[in-house]
């Protein structure tokens, strides 16, 4: 008969072999897509105009696109995840807008492409846009970000309202000044997951913002992500430009590299940004 002891020691070693595992294959997935992207890597590849075959115009499209879908989808997210957790009464109407959302979050992101193409695309801007395609990202969103940011919120103590309130102030300053300053991680971290499904979406980009290879000026203007020009190069059959699958298939591995070194710096940007502000919003408090 095992210990309580030994059992414990027994399920953390199993739990350390799967994590040491799972960091392995994810290593060895990273180090593959490096290796073959590695010899496309050229500063003329990287900044090259993609009417010659470079990357400006994905890499320009996928920040624009990005920066575009955070200043809506942030103010609508903390907005309604604020009303339902902190002003709607908790009735039957309030449940079925979570379990709404809940049943948002489930649905295949080509359905939220093919409603932004019926609503923006061909209704409301008349083209395929930045804007048209940062809007569905939006809508693509907005279900775990609200849930996110819900949680986040609810999970700081009712006394620390209740000692708010007894101190004279308002339930909108308490939000402001207390709730929302301490569920700032919780909300970043919703933040930073959505900037990552943002920049690796391709099924709702396909003909909201278009194939354009020439570089974006206005959010009126077609684009092309980095996702979305990986998806091009992975198909396109070699019949220009003497370029064989192979050499298409390695250029699709130095975006993939950029792609996971453009994720990982826009995450780290994040943190700092939101770090600036929680630091900020605590010092009025």
């Amino acid at each position: 008969m095992l210990t309580k002891n030994s059992q414990q020691n027994i399920v953390w070693s199993i739990l350390w072999a799967i994590t040491i595992l799972l960091m392995i294959v994810l290593l060895l997935l990273i180090g593959y897509v490096f290796v073959k992207g590695a010899p496309e890597m050229k500063l003329s590849f990287i900044f090259g105009p993609t009417t010659n075959g470079g990357l400006m115009t994905p890499i320009v499209g996928t920040l624009y696109l990005t920066i575009m879908t955070l200043i809506f989808l942030i103010p609508l997210s903390v907005g309604t995840a604020v009303y339902l957790s902190e002003y709607a009464e908790q009735n039957w109407f309030t449940e079925f807008v979570r379990y709404s959302l809940t049943s948002l979050a489930g649905i295949p992101s080509i359905i939220f492409g093919l409603f932004g193409v019926a609503l923006f695309v061909m209704i409301w801007f008349k083209k395929a846009s930045i804007i048209a395609g940062s809007l569905t990202l939006t809508c693509l969103s907005l279900p775990f970000m609200v849930a996110t940011t819900e949680e986040a919120i609810r999970s700081i103590p009712k006394a620390w309202r209740e000692a708010s309130y007894g101190l004279g102030a308002t339930k909108w300053y308490t939000i402001i000044h207390v709730v929302l300053p301490n569920a700032t991680s919780g909300i970043l971290t919703g933040v930073i997951m959505s900037i990552g499904r943002v920049i690796a979406e391709t099924a709702p980009l396909l003909a909201t913002v278009g194939f354009s290879a020439f570089l974006p000026v206005s959010p009126m203007d077609g684009t092309r992500t980095l996702a979305l020009h990986l998806f091009y190069l992975a198909t396109e059959a070699p019949t220009v430009g003497g370029l064989t699958r192979n050499d298409l298939l390695s250029q699709a591995m130095a975006v993939g590299t950029v792609l996971i070194i453009l994720i990982i710096l826009l995450n780290f940007l994040a943190k700092l940004i939101f770090n600036h502000f929680n630091q900020k919003v605590r010092g009025f408090k």
